[in-house]
């Protein structure tokens, strides 16, 4: 269940695959930018899609294996779907 909020700020997310087996196989990683809209975040993520691909693709070279979708969400909803896919608590990767 996504949970949307007035006051949120919007940040382009990524659903990542993982190549290390200690961890669940899928993850959302989360850019550090905060947007005050969604569709700020969705301009700034059309212009700029392959930018944020390359700089997580790098950044996480060592553990990803593709990325599988990005978008704009809150950060409470990235802890919640990243609780659902099996990680632990709020932590995230700011690329």
């Amino acid at each position: 269940m996504l949970l949307t909020s007035g006051l949120a700020k919007y940040y382009i997310v990524a659903l990542i695959s993982v190549t290390d087996p200690d961890v669940p196989s899928y993850g959302w990683v989360q850019m550090l930018q905060g947007f005050d809209t969604r569709i700020e975040c969705k301009n700034e993520l059309a212009e700029n899609e392959y930018m944020y691909f390359i700089s997580i693709m790098q950044t996480l070279r060592n553990v990803i294996k593709q990325v599988e979708v990005m978008q704009c969400m809150t950060e409470e909803n990235v802890h919640l779907l990243n609780r659902e896919l099996g990680h632990g608590g709020p932590k995230s990767i700011g690329v």
